[in-house]
């Protein structure tokens, strides 16, 4: 984790806001699922932003989300990070699933440019699919199927990156029961937990808490990615 400069070379607009491609050659990896706390230059305020990576790092770039409208290409930036712990693929499956109950993927996008990296399949699992927020077109070698498709046995060792949003009520244990499909607790999975983390994990507010089976844990610096056991049938 260190202080990285950076320019933002490219912004577009996806359902959800802007988007932006940043110029960082410092940076020379970061795990899909972790997070960077993100400023102008020469513009830091007390509760920087914080913005999720949307591809892997390549080349000195990478592609962010939530990037402030008021930002133009050219903008020389500032990233901290990057923060906390992010989705990691286990060795020996053969297929991953990407999971999410609403249309925004992005934040998984990197989970399954990774894989498809590895040679690993990679299936697309949504309720509804919406092309803008796949910047550049969604790779020919992922399939997209339905949550409510995925009603029989898992054939191969697989395992799933889901995301849930837990900015309200219910608990996170109970989201994760009703949005990730119980076919696939088979497999191994790991959960990127969408919460607000103010302080990043240094004052460590409690704004992030999530009840885990290991107790609270916060989401901005144990997260925001969690193992499916830590956070299924968690006791209230």
């Amino acid at each position: 984790m260190k202080k990285l400069s950076a320019t933002l070379a490219e912004i577009w607009q996806t359902p959800a806001g802007h988007a932006g491609k940043v110029y960082t050659p410092e940076l020379k990896q970061a795990d899909p699922g972790q997070y960077f706390q993100a400023w102008r230059e020469g513009e830091q305020s007390l509760l920087p932003g914080i913005v999720f990576p949307t591809s892997l790092a390549s080349n000195g770039s990478i592609d962010l989300d939530q990037i402030p409208p008021s930002w133009y290409p050219g903008d020389r930036l500032v990233l901290w990070g990057p923060l906390g712990h992010g989705f990691s693929l286990p060795s020996g499956v053969n297929l991953i699933f990407i999971v999410s109950s609403k249309p925004d993927i992005s934040r998984l996008k990197p989970v399954a440019e990774l894989a498809i990296a590895k040679g690993l399949s990679v299936s697309l699992c949504v309720d509804k699919f919406e092309p803008g927020y796949w910047h550049n077109g969604l790779p020919a070698a992922i399939e997209i199927q339905a949550l409510s498709d995925l009603s029989e046995g898992v054939s191969q060792p697989g395992f799933f990156a889901a995301e849930v949003d837990a900015s309200n009520p219910p608990s996170v244990s109970e989201l994760v029961s009703r949005q990730i499909p119980k076919i696939l607790h088979q497999c191994q999975g790991q959960v990127l937990v969408r919460t607000a983390m103010p302080c990043i994990g240094i004052a460590e507010c409690g704004a992030c808490a999530i009840k885990t089976r290991k107790g609270w844990r916060y989401a901005c610096k144990d997260g925001p990615v969690f193992s499916l056991e830590d956070l299924i049938d968690v006791a209230a």
